[in-house]
């Protein structure tokens, strides 16, 4: 297990940035989504919103399976919080690094 630790804390700071740009496209994609929905027949007028949708639901996964991860390996006590960063995507932009409480991303 402590190699694996080794392991995510030298790749950590890549997978921060990634998920950083993921967690942007996310909101993204998730405000345009919401914005249609709130007019009369708007996802059929959005273009391209099944790509939109099923984006939304292939990103979603990744922050889970991100979460899990670091929940594993880190060793975090914060249930609560790894599960509403998991569920939410969006609070992936506050969640803190695995041992430098410095730096968010």
């Amino acid at each position: 297990m402590n190699q694996l630790y080794k392991l995510y804390k030298n790749i950590e700071q890549y997978i921060a940035k990634v998920m950083f740009v993921l967690t942007i496209i996310f909101i993204s994609l998730f405000a345009i989504t919401i914005q249609y929905l709130q007019v009369e027949g708007g996802l059929e007028r959005l273009p391209f919103s099944q790509v939109i949708i099923n984006l939304l639901f292939i990103l979603s996964p990744i922050f889970f399976l991100e979460r899990l991860l670091f929940f594993i390996i880190c060793h975090k006590k914060k249930y609560v919080a790894h599960f509403f960063i998991a569920l939410i995507p969006p609070l992936r932009l506050a969640a803190r690094r695995c041992d430098d409480k410095e730096y968010i991303w």
